[in-house]
């Protein structure tokens, strides 16, 4: 993980950013493992861009990250000559949905 923000959004759409120890799930200190891990690589406006999508008295966490299974991969490929010519991202609910549709089958 390169970079992770917190942000929440309030119910006049004004947005802060905030550490994610303050954030407690059914009583525990569940993100205490990320306290600090703000790297400064998600700039201000990316914030502005990412509070602007959020719904009033929502919050909202950006992480920047890398796939590091997939370096792997890709340089093997390379190695025997092959190459990467396209990459995208599948919505997690995409993926549930052809899940529960084979299961029903």
């Amino acid at each position: 993980m390169y970079d992770i923000v917190a942000l929440r959004k309030a119910a006049d759409g004004t947005h802060e950013t905030f550490d994610l120890s303050e954030f407690f799930w059914a009583g525990e200190d569940s993100f205490a493992y990320f306290a600090g891990a703000r790297s400064g690589l998600l700039s201000d406006d990316d914030v502005a861009e990412a509070a602007a999508a959020l719904r009033d008295n929502t919050i909202g966490i950006m992480l920047v990250f890398e796939n590091a299974w997939a370096s792997a991969f890709v340089g093997a490929a390379r190695s025997s000559g092959g190459a990467m010519v396209a990459s995208s991202r599948i919505p997690a609910q995409d993926l549930l949905d052809v899940l529960d549709e084979l299961d029903s089958q």
